[in-house]
């Protein structure tokens, strides 16, 4: 107990200040949000931003909420946030928050894929942002919100492989990928398999899961590339490891015919069957395999699948939270 002296030299006993409780984490997120609002309010970019992914992705604290989160973000995508303008296209894009709109979503994703900053003396220092580039080329590619038109499509695809380049040190995967298809099947430039099979390498290095199903295939086929059964396995393996159901379901046929693999029918059923969860030829196909195994083999194959969907959901889990990072 602290004591003080008062004026005639006797000790008085200092009032003892009562501590606050800590505040709990759903008060420190309230505060958080009330700072971020009057901060966004009063014109704040970048909180209007961040207020955005808040509201987007949600917590156990508060609720997700989609409109809250298209209104914070069009508030800073008009105040030249083009990340802003990125998410922006993909909610009218994927309907969330706003009434899906393909040609909105364009707009938008040509907005920020235009979108450049200058420094001193007029210099670009920015040439636009590659993930809305390679989202526009696939608007073009697909025909959603524009004509379907691949010479458009592959313009937009290269210009945000070089500029993701310029920006982070690495090309943009997704737009190497289209590119790659592009190439196999001769849509806007002429059919180059080796070139295509080069383009799913790249991507595939970089972990795109989609491309690691298309270099198996590639070395599956021999398209572009000698064939190999082992480097096929492989690439089907990374991919269905990533949760991609069209490569669980070609790895278990390569444990179900030996190829590339050792045949092994437990493992064949337990890739086919996480593939079945979202693929319908998946179903049939474990329909037809479970007529040539024991109860005893399927039920290992049932386990065993369980086992695989745990380490998956490890691994994917880890890696979001190191892109998060």
């Amino acid at each position: 107990m602290m004591c003080l002296l008062t004026a005639c030299g006797e000790e008085k006993t200092a009032p003892i200040k009562s501590e606050a409780p800590p505040k709990t984490e759903s008060e420190k997120v309230a505060d958080f949000l009330r700072e971020y609002n009057k901060k966004a309010l009063d014109g704040d970019v970048p909180a209007q931003y961040t207020l955005g992914g808040w509201h987007y992705y949600g917590s156990e604290h508060y609720a997700q909420d989609f409109v809250k989160a298209v209104y914070w973000w069009r508030m800073a995508a008009e105040g030249g946030a083009e990340g802003a303008m990125y998410n922006l296209g993909h909610c009218y894009f994927s309907g969330q928050g706003v009434t899906q709109d393909y040609s909105q979503a364009l707009a938008w994703w040509r907005k920020a894929a235009e979108e450049e900053v200058f420094g001193e003396d007029k210099v670009v220092l920015k040439h636009g942002y590659s993930k809305a580039q390679w989202r526009l080329g696939l608007c073009y590619f697909q025909g959603k919100g524009a004509a379907q038109d691949y010479a458009q499509a592959i313009d937009w695809f290269r210009k945000a492989v070089v500029e993701s380049i310029l920006r982070v040190g690495g090309a943009s995967s997704e737009a190497q990928f289209y590119l790659g298809i592009c190439h196999a099947d001769g849509l806007g430039v002429t059919k180059d398999s080796a070139q295509a099979f080069s383009l799913y390498r790249k991507a595939a290095d970089q972990g795109l899961d989609i491309a690691q199903n298309r270099l198996a295939l590639c070395y599956a086929a021999g398209q572009g590339v000698e064939k190999d059964e082992l480097q096929a396995a492989a690439w089907f393996r990374k991919a269905a490891e990533q949760g991609d159901s069209d490569a669980q379901l070609s790895l278990g046929a390569c444990y179900s015919k030996g190829s590339g693999v050792l045949k092994d029918s437990v493992e064949a059923y337990a890739y086919i069957s996480l593939a079945g969860i979202t693929n319908e030829s998946a179903r049939r196909f474990l329909s037809n395999l479970e007529k040539d195994l024991s109860r005893n083999e399927i039920v290992a194959g049932q386990k065993r699948a369980k086992e695989l969907q745990k380490e998956i959901d490890t691994k994917i889990t880890a890696k979001t939270a190191a892109a998060d990072r």
